[in-house]
């Protein structure tokens, strides 16, 4: 089984934790009137907004990104 760490480098730099993480993304939806329907891909930036739901802290991608690892978006 892969990590958050391996596939998208990231991890939590107050706990260290890779399990529980939150990242603020945008993406394209359908409207309808019983709801939505996700019709795009993900997408954030170093500067989207990230948590940790361990610890709690929170700060943006690019202050949980882990270097010299493969993962990133």
């Amino acid at each position: 089984m892969t990590t958050v760490r391996e596939t998208f480098g990231l991890a939590c730099p107050g706990c260290g934790s890779n399990e529980d993480l939150i990242v603020e993304v945008t993406t394209c939806v359908r409207l309808h009137p019983d709801g939505t329907e996700d019709i795009g891909d993900q997408e954030w930036t170093g500067l989207s907004y990230c948590a940790c739901r361990i610890c709690d802290r929170s700060g943006t991608v690019t202050e949980f990104h882990i270097p010299d690892t493969e993962g990133g978006q």
